[in-house]
């Protein structure tokens, strides 16, 4: 059977490629994208990323259906799955055996924090923490390495730890679009 151990070797040489191919002038960077939708009577949010589809809902004390995780839970997934990645990333660059990772991810918001009651509380996701299990003959000294280094070089954290400029941008179809399109 194969094991993590086996997809390491495989992974060290593309993380090399990749690598002396980012070092090239004119590399472009990597853009990623995600459609979602929503036109029924549930509310849910269809989420279409490449050639994957998937759910996300509110809660039913928010009133959604739980059709689906929410959104803050799939951000919690993303730096979940990201610091992973990039663990697994550096542990195959380098060389150290993995026979299996785990991570949980926890945070909280806070409902108050759109009242304006109560201007202290943040509106968005805090009191984000992780904890990541690995099970590896490696000494601690060497795992320790690569758990720094996944934390420094997670796109995901550095999403949450710097500050990023999120621009947004409305296109508004009126009732005259909306008529004409529902007559055709």
């Amino acid at each position: 059977m194969s094991r993590l151990n086996d997809y390491l070797i495989e992974k060290r040489e593309a993380v090399r490629a990749q690598k002396l191919m980012a070092q090239k002038d004119g590399y472009p960077p990597t853009k990623y994208g995600a459609k979602v939708t929503t036109d029924d009577r549930t509310g849910v949010q269809k989420v279409q990323i490449r050639d994957f589809h998937f759910l996300s809902d509110s809660a039913p004390k928010s009133g959604g259906f739980g059709l689906g995780p929410t959104p803050v839970e799939l951000l919690f997934a993303a730096l979940g799955a990201c610091i992973v990645s990039t663990f697994i990333g550096q542990a195959a660059t380098r060389g150290v055996p993995v026979e299996s990772i785990e991570i949980d991810v926890d945070g909280q918001t806070d409902p108050r924090g759109n009242l304006p009651n109560y201007p202290d509380v943040p509106n968005y996701p805090h009191n984000v923490s992780f904890e990541l299990r690995v099970s590896s003959s490696a000494p601690h000294e060497v795992i320790a390495e690569l758990f720094q280094a996944a934390e420094r070089l997670c796109t995901v954290t550095n999403l949450f730890t710097k500050s990023q400029e999120v621009r947004g941008h409305l296109v508004h179809t009126g009732a005259q679009e909306l008529a004409a399109a529902n007559a055709t």
